[in-house]
């Protein structure tokens, strides 16, 4: 991403960092998915993170372009 805009990077960890944050302070409100799978958009970025909601934790799989075939993930939630 740097090479494309200078500090472009940087905005996207900005991004998903307040996307994290999000995630810690409202951790059901992205409806269960595949096997209690959750994911939340991040802004700007196309880009989504995918977690899990375990009874006190949140256990983020991937952040992973939206692009990317959901087969990817489904192999990351079957393996574990």
């Amino acid at each position: 991403m740097e090479n494309k805009r200078q500090g472009l990077g940087y905005d996207f960890l900005l991004q998903v960092d307040a996307g994290l944050r999000f995630i810690e302070r409202n951790p059901e409100i992205c409806p269960p998915e595949y096997r209690g799978t959750r994911k939340h958009l991040i802004k700007r970025f196309p880009y989504k993170i995918i977690y899990l909601v375990e009874k006190e934790r949140i256990i983020v799989l991937a952040v992973i372009h939206g692009k990317r075939s959901p087969n990817l993930i489904k192999k990351r939630i079957d393996g574990i």
